[in-house]
């Protein structure tokens, strides 16, 4: 039995595929600066949370439609079919160190759970351009 463990694929080894490239996705504004968190295309990481609507990981907060995850700052004026979760900072060191959360960042995550675009500002401008995109508008 020894020599098939080598052959199993437990799950432990496989990692979400990055849509990185896809014409759905986003990309980063030149003056928007990151030091980590996932990209538009990548799927987001999950996290415990304190405090937020009584759910316990990040995963949990995220509904049918998409989502636009606020680290520690005001809802924008979102654009239908966008849901806003607004996450504070204190609490919830591991969502702030995986979502690179200094300065309250916004993530639009699609349905699938993957980054359509992310900003350190967003305004309903900003937020529809990229929901349309991800939508092949």
């Amino acid at each position: 039995l020894e020599f098939a463990k080598r052959m199993v694929n437990s799950g432990r080894l496989s990692l979400p595929t990055a849509y990185r490239a896809s014409p759905l996705s986003t990309p980063d504004t030149a003056t928007d600066a990151w030091a980590g968190g996932p990209a538009a295309g990548a799927s987001i990481p999950d996290a415990p949370l304190a405090g937020v609507a009584g759910k316990s990981f990040l995963s949990e907060t995220l509904g049918d439609d998409f989502t636009l995850l606020l680290a520690g700052i005001d809802t924008p004026d979102c654009p239908p079919g966008v849901s806003a979760v607004r996450i504070g900072i204190a609490g919830t060191r591991n969502f702030a160190g995986r979502f690179d959360a200094r300065g309250g960042p916004a993530y639009l995550v699609r349905p699938d759970g993957h980054v359509a675009a992310r900003w350190r500002t967003p305004n309903r401008r900003t937020i529809e351009d990229a929901l349309h995109r991800a939508l092949g508008r």
